[in-house]
C-alpha cells in the first residue's frame, strides 16, 4: 500500500458551509454535546487519517520539510485526506447548494478544538468523556490548517465534490461542474500548493 494513502479503516482507538452556530470563548452545553457526537461518529476514522499523515512525516511539532512530489500531494495525499474526512457520507442538496455532512462536522470540530486548546477549563469539559481530547484537537486544528484554511471556498467545495463523485448522477455532476450548485467547480492543481502551508511539504524537481 502506498504510504501516502490515507486508509478509511481505523488502526487507532482514540461543501464548505458557514457554521450556523455562534462560537464564543466558552462552549455551550449544546456545542459540547454536538462535538461529542461528532467524535463518536468520526473519531476513529479521522484518527486513522491523522495517523497516516503522521507516519508520512506530515506532522505537528516537527517542522515542515518536503515529503512528496506535488502531483502525489494533490492526487493522493489531499484526495485521501478529504475522503477520510467525508467518511462516505452522502452529500445533501440544501437550497440548490450541495453540502458535505462529514466535512461540515470537521469544520465544527475544528471550531470547538480551537476554543478548548486555548482554554483548559473548556478542555476539561471534553476530557470528562472517554477520549483524548487534547491530542485529537491538536491534530484536527493542525490538519485543518494545512488542508483547508489556505484554499479558497470554491477549491474546498470542489475537492469535496470530487471525492464524493460516485454519489452524483451524471446529470447532477454536469450541473455541478457548470457552477449550478452554489460554487464554481475548480479542482485543486499542483500550482495551487505554491502559496500554501501544505506546499512546504512538496518535493521540488531539480533541473539539469
Amino acid at each position: 500500500m502506498n504510504k501516502f494513502f490515507i486508509p478509511l479503516v481505523t488502526t487507532l482507538a482514540c461543501s464548505f458551509l458557514t457554521l450556523s452556530t455562534s462560537f464564543g470563548q466558552t462552549l455551550t452545553q449544546t456545542q459540547v454535546k454536538r462535538f461529542n457526537q461528532i467524535y463518536k461518529n468520526y473519531g476513529k476514522i479521522w484518527l486513522s487519517g491523522y495517523k497516516a499523515l503522521l507516519t508520512s512525516n506530515i506532522s505537528p511539532g516537527v517542522g515542515a520539510h518536503p515529503v512528496a512530489p506535488a502531483s502525489t500531494m494533490v492526487n493522493q495525499v489531499v484526495v485521501s485526506f478529504y475522503k477520510t474526512i467525508n467518511a462516505n457520507k452522502k452529500p445533501t442538496l440544501v437550497k440548490n447548494r450541495y453540502t458535505f455532512p462529514g466535512f461540515n462536522d470537521f469544520e465544527y470540530a475544528n471550531q470547538v478544538c480551537k476554543i478548548v486548546l486555548a482554554n483548559s477549563k473548556q478542555m476539561a469539559r471534553l476530557e470528562k468523556n472517554d477520549f483524548v481530547a487534547r491530542k485529537f484537537c491538536e491534530y484536527t486544528t493542525f490538519y485543518y490548517g494545512l488542508f483547508v484554511e489556505d484554499f479558497s471556498k470554491d477549491k474546498v467545495s470542489s475537492i469535496n465534490a470530487y471525492v464524493n463523485r460516485r454519489h452524483f448522477t451524471n446529470q447532477q455532476w454536469n450541473n455541478l461542474t457548470r457552477g449550478r450548485y452554489g460554487f464554481s467547480y475548480s479542482m485543486l492543481q499542483t500550482r495551487d500548493l505554491q502559496v500554501t502551508r501544505l506546499g512546504k511539504y512538496v518535493q521540488t524537481t531539480r533541473k539539469g
